[in-house]
């Protein structure tokens, strides 16, 4: 009985496998047979020739291949022509499993960042720096953002409701603090452990970063999780090795105050 998914395998085949584009020009058929596909298929697409498939097989490497160095365009100048070698190992060995096109390069980070930790001869920090250089246009396009303001103020037994674009990021180097410079000059991040908090603003839609101290992050964390101020507080403090004194208190409002300017913070929930 004929597979009815074997077309789809070898297209997918055509358009993934590293050595698709030779194989498909000297050996259309025994190409199209190591994917499963026989009969009444098989003889058709060899009767049609490679030239559409390697035609298409060009058209959606291409536009992956440039989107994906769109978003993390620091990172590929670094990769050099190393770019286009780690972009066809990703395409033959795990592929988008998205139907969206700009969910593809957070799809390609997730899993480039596992593969360049455990090669020494790649920088430490590039995981984290395409990280980060994905961050903006992902907390750009969330869905979450813009809720509506509760109208009450801060109260030590209620949560307080948070922008729904806001999220934590930690990196083990200081990436951000090369944003601003020119890719071809990008300098090497400190290393230091970076807890970064992004959100959308309400009014303008730009993203914004802000390096947070460990006390900031480990009471935010707690916050976005839901928990109520005076138990993100007090557990804010055990994290860090602090002590809920006046100066941790003050110092966390300070922080929430700024927060609620930004329109980061809501109010407390009803």
């Amino acid at each position: 009985m004929t597979d009815p998914l074997a077309p789809l395998r070898a297209l997918q085949g055509a358009l993934c496998a590293r050595d698709a584009a030779s194989a498909l020009r000297t050996d259309l058929r025994g190409f199209l047979s190591r994917q499963g596909l026989e009969g009444a298929d098989l003889e058709a697409m060899v009767e049609a020739g490679p030239t559409r498939l390697l035609a298409y097989r060009t058209m959606v490497q291409g536009r992956l291949r440039r989107t994906i160095k769109a978003y993390i365009p620091r990172v590929a100048h670094l990769l050099g022509n190393r770019y286009a070698q780690e972009f066809c190992t990703y395409m033959e060995v795990r592929a988008p499993r998205t139907h969206y096109l700009r969910d593809v390069p957070a799809e390609f980070v997730a899993w480039a960042r596992e593969r360049w930790a455990t090669m020494p001869d790649l920088p430490a920090y590039l995981g984290d720096l395409a990280r980060y250089e994905i961050l903006r246009d992902e907390v750009a396009n969330a869905p979450g953002g813009g809720e509506p303001e509760t109208g009450q103020a801060l109260a030590l037994d209620r949560p307080l409701r948070i922008d729904g674009s806001a999220q934590l990021q930690k990196f083990a180097y200081a990436v951000h603090e090369v944003a601003g410079t020119p890719i071809d000059q990008t300098p090497e991040p400190p290393a230091r452990a970076t807890t970064l908090l992004v959100y959308r603003n309400r009014k303008t839609h730009r993203v914004h970063f802000v390096d947070l101290t460990p006390r900031a992050g480990a009471l935010m964390r707690r916050l976005l999780a839901g928990e109520p101020v005076q138990v993100a507080l007090a557990g804010a403090a055990s994290d860090t090795g602090g002590q809920l004194n006046d100066e941790f208190l003050a110092a966390m409002v300070h922080f929430l105050t700024d927060l609620s300017e930004r329109g980061v913070v809501l109010g407390a929930e009803p």
